[in-house]
């Protein structure tokens, strides 16, 4: 049996228990976290409805029962379910995210994808799911995403289920690579006090994992009018990456005519179009 088609069966068979486990927060409740406010599945909710521009959002393989779903539906947002067996709930569709998402482009201001991956094969993972994922988040949108952590295939015995579950590791590092190229970029702390970057935990288990939270930056391939871009000041510079940060999101540029500019003010024009008023720098990186 392979690692790619063990959860489709295992969720089918146990589809009621799976409900039960998750509506009961019997697996959602974290130990050796690596932050003190990292406690549950509900702080991650709260950071990331605390980082997204909008109230639109995606839960990728949301599971039986769909209850982060009807968690965000009841407190006022849009969220809807996709999950790879079929469902009840009527905010949730059918869908396997090994296959192109079924919305358009720049359709959710956040996804949530949750102990998601680690059911897929890792070449799908990188070549479909997270390019999928960027493709429906709109500029300024955040993805969450949680994952077993490690290298490797794990198979270990599930308490709450009686029976062994078969799951795939995956390196932080790598997942971030591919992001990155996908124009999403890690979400730091604001403070040491605060959630962000990398987090760690491990569950009932006794599996390690990571969940992180990136933004999908704007990006505006070149300028067609170079008089749009003021205040060019700096040392010249290999790379023409040029980053607007804001409260909200980022902006990315690139554009040849820009090499050799560390730091630049984009004008009013472009500033409206973005919806990038409160911003704070610009910055340039290699």
């Amino acid at each position: 049996m392979t690692i790619s088609d063990y959860s489709p069966k295992f969720y089918r068979n146990y589809a009621n228990r799976y409900a039960e486990v998750s509506a009961g927060f019997i697996q959602s409740v974290y130990t050796n976290s690596s932050h003190p406010k990292l406690r549950h599945d509900w702080d991650l909710w709260d950071l990331l409805i605390k980082l997204a521009p909008g109230r639109r959002g995606l839960d990728a393989g949301c599971g039986a029962g769909a209850r982060d779903v009807f968690h965000g539906y009841s407190e006022g947002y849009d969220v809807v379910g996709i999950d790879a067996i079929e469902e009840i709930a009527d905010r949730v569709f059918v869908a396997d995210l090994k296959y192109p998402l079924p919305f358009d482009d720049e359709s959710f201001d956040f996804v949530a994808c949750n102990a998601v991956i680690q059911h897929i094969d890792s070449d799908v993972v990188h070549d479909v799911v997270l390019p999928h994922i960027a493709r429906v988040l709109r500029p300024g949108g955040v993805l969450q995403l949680m994952f077993k952590v490690g290298q490797g295939i794990s198979t270990v015995f599930d308490k709450d289920y009686g029976t062994e579950r078969t799951f795939r590791l995956y390196g932080e590092k790598d997942l971030l690579n591919t992001l990155e190229t996908l124009g999403l970029s890690l979400i730091e702390a604001e403070s040491p006090q605060d959630l962000g970057g990398l987090l760690y935990f491990t569950d009932t288990k006794a599996s390690d994992h990571c969940v992180f939270f990136v933004r999908k930056l704007w990006t505006i391939p070149s300028l067609k009018d170079p008089s749009s871009v003021v205040n060019m000041v700096g040392e010249k510079r290999t790379g023409t990456r040029l980053l607007l940060k804001s409260k909200i999101g980022a902006i990315r540029i690139t554009d040849d005519r820009l090499e050799g500019m560390d730091c630049i003010v984009i004008d009013a024009y472009l500033m409206e179009k973005a919806g990038f008023w409160n911003w704070e720098k610009v910055l340039v990186s290699d």
